[in-house]
């Protein structure tokens, strides 16, 4: 697995039958238009009309070359031209597979009205795209200067001290980052930046991160602390650019060596005794004979003779091929089918066209011996016969009772055999369903087929796309979305399953059957999708949710497209049996996932239909007993799994964390990034499972926050004076980033945030990796406005560039003259201030002022000026060293618009949804502290 997975680029859709007349918009240039509107009067919008996105924008995207002329890269079938072609990018190998990047970014929606009309090549915003059809209004918005960048009163504390996270990708002096040996360091490098690691007997912190990296020998001490114990686990997570795949171990039908008593798997912590005879268990201790195959001599330090030549003794990392005898189901390569959505709204949507055209780009890069399946859906259900030269559609119309219309081996074909057909019948489809006007979606039979056909050939992944609330057939929903009820007791009914023995039959197959359910949820604006149901075999499954608010192919196509390029080519693993082991002294108690643990109550021990690339699960442990004497504390995760080839293994990996008896030194091994993902993950599955109590939450947050610079106070910093505000150095973040986390669209008290947006975010953030979540608390923001010299120019390392200082997070160090790029891992957005100079204005888009300038007419093109090439490699810089996470699209925001909104919402360091500004929150703390201190 690489990090630097670079898509495939976006494919181009089909253009709509739309019959109408086209009426262009165009951006101002530096000639005064004829028909500009007046200014209206008090700085109102002209005619009284408020501001409004009137059409999309996909003009926000950078483009490699213009629509006129472009060739069409080897390896991409003709009509799949790329739309967003990045710099020093190329498209995996014909024929392989890549591990890409995923997570549908959800937008607060508003009503794109949109009339028919006719497009035509001189109106595309990417080349061989037509956009979305729209319509221009009669005269163009006003600008007014804005009011939220205002400035904020002065404090008592000055904002250029307080701690914020640092600068972690600017200028690598080495390809990959600095290189730490998983032995060697006391804490590992920050999650979200740029490093590699060398294994050397511990698992790399890619797997597996604690909160805390050195484990205290006495409960007292623990309990002192007020640290979390827990450490999450990324079994497959993709490895650094340049950092070697995990080993593969051959043991043959005997298995692993292991621990007779704990089952405990041999790894480089097995000491050995009896001259090699016996091995010694590091979690338990008893001995265990060594069988004769196994059987090696030992040297004069007790170590054996062949370490250096087993994986399993020098590694923490590695994969044993599993016997025959550890799993009763067969071996199958699993199957991909794909579940597309055929309703009039999906058409008018561009969903239709776009899922179709993205999917024939990916043919040549999905893993080409992988039985491939494709299943249409309106008010019927449509299965499709690869096994002809000709694909045949069979209609399934009974939705109440869905059934299979023929067998497996007709409906699923290895990819490679049929990619022609493939190939032609994704071309035809939007062609068959271009005049569909019904409205009844029989999705949830669409999806019950798809898990059974999955399950009859033994494992597989299902991808669901919907753009529409399935309201017919089996499982029909219901539309029960009401802002009345947002911030009321009622609001926690949003928040349940509908028709739950229903999915929890499909969940039940799935498990058994080892399948795993993607949705994609692509509504059309201000419709409710119900993504609390949606989303409930996908969570329960290992699957994903990618939600599109208010979708519209024009401005959501590029990001929907990558999004489904991560999920088809990344890696994956089926079947999956997760099962963690410690040391003595720490016991599981809680384990933060989507799905619930073994039995219901066996916290270490999970079975999942798949684990991709990005799942992560987090376990938290109780400190209930002395560690003991050793030096060393082990935990330990094992998971038998399947691979994309059908495969089985055992993936094992250990993590080595000392012991300490110093309670300075619990705090100096404390890794804010892995302790701030466990909080959020928890508020998550309580927002999820609990009733939701808003200021019960973050007195809860604060509280475990002023626990924790309490404790470090009275424990570690007494000598210092009683009025200041001491934070701990390894976690001097976490109030800034505990109080984003109340600022988040999952949490946040607003009617702004429907239930179906707050839905989509808690499930994310449930098994977000843990280098997505700093970035996603504190947005980075980098000036553009006053580049130095270097930036955005090589640094002669790789493919690097210079990359400008980043800003603080928030408004009062934003200009109103300035252009910045802000981005959360998620969007990267290029904000364009009121009094932005004519001369950037002019040098990157070829106009002079912002005035009735709507952002989707804007475009990013990097052979327009050298500011453009600079700034198009500043975002690709921000993008690649993000390694395998999801596509990051730019989108531009301008003053006076949505989009503004949007990225004033990412400023954590402003007062926001009723939240203090960072310096009064501070305040606040250190108040509580103070408070607690005087009553020690």
């Amino acid at each position: 697995s690489q990090s630097n997975w670079y898509p495939p680029v976006m494919a181009r859709i089909q253009q709509p039958a739309f019959a109408a007349t086209l009426v262009p918009s165009h951006a101002r240039t530096c000639a005064p238009e004829a028909d500009a509107p007046e200014p209206a009067p008090n700085g109102s919008p002209a005619n009284g009309e408020a501001h409004r996105n009137t059409g999309p924008g996909l003009e926000t995207v950078f483009e490699g070359e213009r629509a006129t002329g472009q060739s069409v890269p080897r390896g991409f079938p003709a009509g799949g031209a790329p739309v967003v072609q990045s710099a020093n990018r190329a498209p995996p190998a014909a024929g392989g597979y890549a591990r890409p990047s995923s997570n549908g970014v959800s937008q607060n929606g508003s009503d794109r009205g949109r009339r028919p009309v006719a497009l035509s090549q001189d109106n595309l915003a990417h080349p061989g795209i037509p956009p979305t059809p729209h319509v221009t209004p009669a005269k163009a918005n006003v600008r007014q200067r804005p009011p939220p960048l205002a400035k904020h009163a002065k404090s008592r504390i000055d904002p250029e001290q307080i701690p914020r996270p640092k600068e972690c990708y600017n200028n690598p002096k080495d390809v990959g980052g600095k290189v730490y040996e998983t032995c060697a360091y006391t804490v590992p490098p920050a999650a979200a930046s740029l490093y590699t690691v060398s294994d050397t007997g511990s698992a790399s912190c890619r797997f597996m991160r604690a909160t805390m990296n050195s484990v205290p020998v006495y409960h007292s001490s623990a309990i002192t602390s007020h640290v979390p114990i827990a450490v999450h686990c990324t079994p497959f997570a993709d490895v650094g650019e340049r950092e070697k795949p995990v080993p593969v171990v051959d043991t043959g039908e005997l298995g692993p060596f292991r621990c007779n008593r704990c089952k405990g798997y041999v790894n480089p912590g097995f000491s050995w005794a009896a001259g090699g005879r016996e091995g010694v268990c590091n979690f338990c201790g008893s001995h265990a004979v060594v069988p004769n195959d196994y059987l090696c001599g030992l040297e004069a330090n007790g170590q054996r003779r062949d370490r250096r030549d087993r994986p399993e003794l020098m590694k923490g990392s590695v994969d044993f091929t599993a016997p025959a005898s550890y799993s009763d189901k067969p071996e199958v390569v699993p199957a991909y089918i794909f579940v597309i959505d055929a309703t009039a709204p999906a058409v008018a949507s561009g969903l239709l066209a776009q899922i179709t055209a993205s999917l024939r780009a990916l043919l040549e890069h999905m893993p080409q011996h992988v039985p491939v399946g494709v299943i249409t859906f309106g008010r019927v259900v449509q299965f499709y016969r690869l096994d002809a030269p000709d694909a045949q559609m069979l209609v399934m119309s009974d939705v109440e009772d869905p059934f299979l219309p023929c067998g497996k081996k007709a409906l699923l074909r290895p990819l490679e055999q049929v990619v022609d057909v493939l190939d032609q019948l994704l071309e035809r489809i939007p062609t068959w369903f271009v005049e569909s006007r019904g409205l009844e979606s029989a999705g949830v039979a669409a999806m019950a087929a798809a898990v059974e056909l999955a399950t009859s050939h033994g494992a597989g992944q299902v991808f669901c796309c919907f753009g529409t609330l399935p309201n017919v057939g089996i499982g029909a929903l219901k539309q029960r979305d009401d802002i009345a009820v947002y911030g009321k007791p009622a609001e926690q009914d949003l928040y349940q399953c509908q028709h739950k023995a229903l999915f929890e039959g499909l969940v039940k197959q799935c498990l058994e059957g080892s399948v795993a359910v993607d949705v994609f949820l692509a509504p059309s604006a201000n419709s409710y999708i119900d993504v609390t149901t949606m989303g409930y075999v996908p969570q329960r499954t290992g699957g994903d949710v990618f939600y599109f608010n208010s979708f519209t192919a024009a401005e959501d196509g590029e990001k929907l497209h990558y999004d489904l390029a991560r999920a088809v080519t990344r890696n994956v693993a089926f079947g999956c049996v997760f099962k963690l082991r410690v040391s003595r002294g720490l016991t599981p108690i809680q384990l933060v996932a989507p799905w619930p643990p073994d039995g219901g109550f066996d916290h270490s021990m999970c079975m999942v239909p798949r684990f991709s690339c990005d799942t992560t699960i987090s376990i938290v442990f109780a400190h209930d007993d002395q560690v003991g004497s050793a030096k060393n504390l082990y935990i330990q995760t094992a998971c038998l799994y399947m691979n994309i080839f059908g495969k089985r293994f055992i993936r094992v990996q250990t993590l080595v964390l000392p012991t300490s008896t110093s309670v300075a030194s619990l705090f100096r091994g404390s890794c804010s990034d892995a302790v701030i993902s466990l909080m959020l993950k928890q508020a998550a599955l309580n927002r999820l499972t609990a009733a939701w109590d808003p200021k019960k939450m973050e007195k809860q947050l604060s509280e475990e926050t002023v626990n924790i610079l309490h404790a470090y106070r009275v424990n570690c910093a007494t000598s210092t004076a009683a009025a200041q505000l001491i934070l701990p150095e390894a976690l001097k973040q976490l109030p800034l980033l505990i109080l984003s986390i109340f600022k988040l669209p999952g949490f946040k008290v607003s009617s702004d945030v429907r239930v179906d947006e707050r839905m989509a975010a808690l499930l994310r953030y449930l098994t977000l990796p843990v280098a997505r979540v700093p970035p996603l608390l504190y947005p980075r923001i980098v000036g553009l406005h006053n580049l130095s010299e270097v930036a955005g120019h090589p640094t002669g390392v790789g493919g690097y560039v210079h990359l400008p200082s980043t800003v603080p997070c928030s408004a009062d160090k934003m200009t109103p003259d300035g252009a910045y790029f802000v981005e959360n891992g998620e969007v990267l957005w290029l904000y364009l201030g009121f009094d932005v100079p004519s001369s950037f204005l002019q040098e990157a888009f070829g106009i002079c002022s912002l005035d009735g300038v709507l952002p989707e007419n804007l475009r990013l093109d990097p052979q327009r000026s050298a500011l453009t090439a600079r700034l198009y490699a500043l975002a690709n810089q921000i993008r690649t060293v993000k390694g395998s996470h999801p596509w990051m699209p730019l989108k531009i925001a301008c003053p006076n618009t949505k989009e503004e909104f949007k990225v004033i919402s990412l400023l954590v360091e402003d007062p926001l949804a009723g939240q203090p500004s960072y310096v009064d929150h501070l305040c606040g703390l250190h108040k509580r502290i103070q408070h607690k201190l005087d009553s020690y």
